[in-house]
């Protein structure tokens, strides 16, 4: 079985930023957030083989929380521009390519990333209410996917479950 596990970044600084959207920070809230969010991985034993991010400073300064909190092995980081860009298709191509030695995989991306990667791989029975489908992703959540597969290149919206949500406790967002 293979696992996707897709987060959305820290809150940012958007009101009073000055500069490129690329270089946002994370706001104190926002480390709060995350480290909610790394508490439940670390309740849940969730461990990590490889991670994806967007190289964008908002995103690598939530992983820099996560690394505080999650197991200390030396885990592969991949930064990837179409995380960042919105290039879907490019992105999915390279989750084909990952060893099938790794099983769960830990992506830390923006909001139209997972949006349009939650529309590619969930069937329409998921996001029926009883299945507690999230209706918003809040900075710091975690959308958790299945895939009943050996083999990351056979992933698919036929093998794929969701089957969590984590949020930050007292939503900070």
């Amino acid at each position: 079985m293979k696992k996707l596990f897709i987060m959305r970044h820290a809150k940012s600084e958007w009101k009073d930023h000055i500069g490129r959207d690329f270089d946002r920070t994370i706001t104190p809230e926002g480390i709060l957030e995350t480290e909610s969010v790394s508490n439940e991985f670390t309740k849940n034993k969730l461990t990590f083989d490889l991670i994806y991010l967007s190289p964008s400073n908002r995103t690598k300064q939530t992983l820099n929380v996560l690394n505080n909190f999650i197991k200390k092995k030396k885990i592969k980081v991949i930064e990837d521009m179409n995380l960042y860009d919105g290039c879907l298709e490019s992105f999915l191509l390279k989750l084909k390519y990952i060893n099938n030695e790794l099983n769960n995989i830990l992506i830390i991306t923006h909001e139209p990333m997972i949006v349009d990667l939650v529309g590619f791989f969930i069937k329409e029975i998921d996001l029926a209410p009883e299945n507690n489908f999230p209706k918003q992703y809040f900075n710091s959540s975690v959308i958790c996917l299945n895939f009943q597969v050996e083999s990351w290149e056979n992933i698919s919206n036929i093998n794929c479950s969701f089957y969590n949500f984590i949020k930050p406790k007292n939503n900070y967002s």
